[in-house]
């Protein structure tokens, strides 16, 4: 039996944007035939939109790359729900995690444990899938299941990111993958007092004056501009006394002080503020 307070440390449903968008913070890349993650409509664990990986019916790989989160606590574990169906045995879909400054490993290559929802299938290393051999996802779900991963003792205190990765074959396309309600949650014991951490992350820059005449909306070599720059606190926790300092490094020279973004409360909308620099190189 878990003991302690339990603590949400991170949630992300992916209903707060516009399809094909993903959230702030959360970013996707592919390789051969796949295409990025988007979201989308059609399938959802809850109203109105999940995270979607397409399956062709070509080698590729797509990744969902989560934002960088501290994991505090104890004991911290992952769970999310998703639907998944991939041509059985040949396409295939896994989780990876990145602890500290260390690269993305398999999540039980990490050193995490399923508690529940596990792999389901081995891929076939011989069909030209980029993830053959693995233990994976595969087949069909049957609609939204649950997978809850215990992390390594080695991620409690760091920084960590988690990438959903769909891969394909050279046969039949399928369905592919949908996730949707990902959670970060820790637990506290032992008189242990630890709030929810907030997370911030940058959400926008919009270009407000230009010293140049005539503006060409663009910050030029030598050309003093303010920048309104948004910081949104997507994380479980409340950010208060919240400052910003934009630093004289690529590309700029001469910025203005420090702002204050006051307190930004969980899952806030964007707050930007004007910062003024020079532009260099």
């Amino acid at each position: 039996m878990p003991l302690g307070q339990a603590i949400t440390l991170y949630t992300q449903s992916f209903d707060g944007v516009s399809v094909p968008a993903l959230p702030v913070g959360w970013t996707s890349s592919a390789s051969g035939s796949q295409t990025p993650w988007v979201t989308a409509t059609d399938q959802m664990d809850s109203l109105p939109n999940a995270a979607y990986s397409a399956a062709s019916s070509s080698p590729g790989i797509s990744d969902l790359v989560s934002p960088i989160m501290m994991v505090v606590g104890n004991v911290a574990q992952l769970s999310f729900r998703h639907s998944f169906s991939l041509e059985s045995g040949q396409d295939g879909a896994v989780l990876e995690m990145k602890i500290g400054g260390g690269a993305f490993t398999d999540i039980v290559t990490a050193g995490g444990s399923f508690i529940s929802g596990s792999y389901t299938h081995s891929i076939s290393a011989s069909s030209g899938n980029p993830l053959g051999g693995a233990q994976a996802w595969s087949g069909d779900s049957g609609g939204f299941v649950s997978t809850t991963i215990k992390l390594p003792v080695s991620a409690i205190g760091q920084n960590v990111q988690f990438r959903w990765r769909c891969a394909t074959d050279l046969s039949t396309g399928s369905g592919g993958w949908y996730v949707d309600n990902v959670g970060l949650s820790g637990r506290a014991c032992c008189g242990t007092d630890i709030s929810s951490p907030p997370l911030i992350q940058p959400a926008s820059a919009v270009l407000l004056t230009e010293s140049c005449s005539p503006a060409n909306s663009t910050a030029d070599p030598g050309e003093t501009v303010t920048f309104a720059l948004g910081l949104q606190n997507i994380g479980a926790g409340n950010a208060s006394n919240l400052v910003a300092t934009l630093l004289a490094t690529n590309g700029v020279s001469s910025p203005s002080g420090p702002r204050s973004y006051g307190t930004l409360a969980a899952v806030s909308p964007v707050v930007s503020m004007p910062f003024s620099f020079t532009a260099s190189g």
